[in-house]
């Protein structure tokens, strides 16, 4: 069965809290997973073991990944509404394969993927208006199998006190997109939490 993915996993701690309670916010519940850009799969197997030489290479030219710019598709009835990544040109060190999705290079944060086009407006509007900006040099390359529920550590804003050394601005950014998101609520009260996925599932894209 094609279920294993190559991510690279974002192991920045502050950028890890503001990208995943972004992403619980739209999605209406706690996110489990850590942030990560979705590299191969599904394909039926992935040996890390065998990628460590191209991955030497390309940690060799690539100290950094930046997060910048803000992008949407349709996948089936889903609108998917993601952050661009720029992590280099993965493919000249064969660190990138979607069989899924041939002949497309977009290295992506998935923040919301549902089926209600409006809520998906919104948060494409929100952050696109937001110009959210980072930039990364603590990642780490991974194997991950499909419903695997025990590879990522479950940040939480609001019980952890690393939340209180957030800056004003990024503190002030995650109140707008829950202001955002209480008004949409407010104005939509037929929407129902059947239309949106588990964010377990980001891993898929």
């Amino acid at each position: 069965m094609a279920d294993n993915f190559l991510f690279l996993e974002l192991r920045d701690y502050r950028i890890n809290l503001i990208l995943v309670e972004l992403r619980s916010i739209f999605s209406e519940k706690k996110s489990s997973n850590n942030i990560h850009i979705t590299l191969k799969g599904p394909m039926t197997k992935i040996d890390l073991k065998k990628h460590y030489k191209y991955i030497e290479k390309y940690l060799k030219d690539n100290n950094s990944i930046s997060i910048e710019g803000v992008g949407r598709f349709l996948n089936e009835n889903f609108h998917v509404i993601y952050l661009k990544v720029n992590c280099g040109d993965l493919k000249k060190y064969n660190l990138w394969r979607k069989p899924d999705f041939d002949n497309s290079f977009n290295p992506h944060i998935t923040l919301y993927k549902g089926s209600n086009k409006e809520l998906a407006d919104l948060v494409y509007n929100f952050l696109l208006s937001e110009n959210i900006q980072f930039k990364c040099v603590e990642f780490e390359f991974l194997v991950y199998k499909r419903k695997q529920r025990d590879m990522f550590y479950k940040p939480n804003l609001e019980e952890n006190l690393e939340y209180k050394n957030l800056l004003s601005v990024e503190r002030n950014l995650l109140k707008r997109a829950k202001k955002s998101m209480e008004k949409f609520l407010s104005s939509n009260k037929s929407l129902q939490p059947a239309s949106q996925i588990s964010t377990h599932e980001f891993a898929l894209f």
